[in-house]
């Protein structure tokens, strides 16, 4: 063949091999907006079949599906937790440590108890006349963030966890025009249609975001959103740990000389 049939053969195959490109950016697009028209479709049809409530509302509480769902786990912690102790008790080794371990768990698991159960039924938000926000915590405690304060409102899912993996938490921030957190509220006790019907009448405008972030992030970006210890958890569990341990070792001391 001679050199220009060659060229012309290399310049054919380019092209096929640029087409072969451009086909497939172009069948992963038709993909990527059929897949989009089949979600836009599958949400109409569920919302047709499902209508959900979008008008507004000026005061929300927890879900009572969410708060049956952490009592029923809280009630299986402390079912094993119990247990544990008894089995300790019962067999021997250290009884007199299980046996305060078992009366510690029959203060301090009712009190925890009471204290979800206040957490999950006295939370309130509500939205005075005019916007702005009214927050009533677990222990009845109110605080009240006016209109004029508030440039943005933020909900934004957190990754909280430390050392065990657990799903982010959804929170509440309302900014200031400095950018500072003039108040923060944990919204994943809450139904989340219930927030976003919520949240349009406090007034300002609204950012619901989708990326989990951490805590120090957050710290940065809102000053005030979380404290020093929640943006950085680690630096607290160094701390804990070997105290932890201490006593851990203190009370192996303690008992064995205690029944010498």
């Amino acid at each position: 063949m001679d050199p220009e049939g060659e060229v012309a053969v290399e310049h054919a195959e380019v092209s096929v091999g640029m087409r072969t490109r451009a086909d497939r950016r172009a069948r992963r697009e038709a993909d990527r907006r059929l897949a989009a028209k089949g979600l836009a479709m599958l949400e109409a049809f569920e919302e047709k079949e499902h209508p959900v409530d979008h008008s507004p509302v000026s005061t929300i509480r927890p879900d009572r599906r969410v708060a049956q769902d952490w009592w029923l786990k809280f009630i299986q912690a402390g079912a094993v937790t119990v247990a544990g102790l008894l089995w300790a008790y019962l067999a021997g080794g250290h009884p007199d440590a299980a046996l305060y371990g078992i009366i510690a768990a029959a203060i301090l698991l009712p009190a925890a108890y009471l204290a979800l159960r206040l957490a999950l039924t006295t939370e309130e938000l509500t939205i005075p006349a005019g916007g702005g926000l009214v927050h009533r915590n677990w222990m009845g405690r109110t605080r009240t963030v006016g209109r004029e304060a508030i440039a943005r409102v933020v909900l934004e899912p957190v990754n909280v966890s430390t050392i065990t993996p657990r799903p982010p938490r959804w929170y509440l921030f309302l900014v200031d025009g400095d950018g500072r957190c003039r108040l923060r509220v944990l919204m994943s006790i809450f139904d989340a249609n219930d927030v976003r019907r919520f949240v349009g009448g406090i007034g300002a405008p609204v950012e619901d975001r989708s990326e989990v972030v951490r805590p120090l992030r957050m710290r940065r970006e809102m000053p005030g959103s979380f404290l020093w210890y929640s943006a950085h958890p680690w630096v607290g569990a160094l701390v804990v740990m070997p105290l932890a341990i201490a006593l851990v070792i203190l009370l192996a001391v303690v008992f064995p000389s205690h029944h010498g």
